[in-house]
């Protein structure tokens, strides 16, 4: 049986969909909008530093 880490690494997304994913997954948990939008804000400086480190070459971003 897979670890959850080599599933994640077999299903390799781009940062955009690994963030809608979790913030639908926390929508499912019923928590309170201000929530998810703090989650968003946050996550989005997460993937605008993804979108950097791939334009300098380096791969391994979610």
């Amino acid at each position: 049986m897979a670890t959850r880490h080599e599933e994640q690494v077999a299903r390799s997304i781009d940062p955009e969909t690994a963030v809608a994913e979790y913030l639908q997954t926390r929508r499912e948990e019923a928590l309170s909008d201000a929530t998810i939008h703090a989650h968003e804000y946050r996550l989005s400086h997460f993937v605008r530093w993804c979108r950097a480190f791939r334009a300098s070459g380096r791969t391994g971003c979610v």
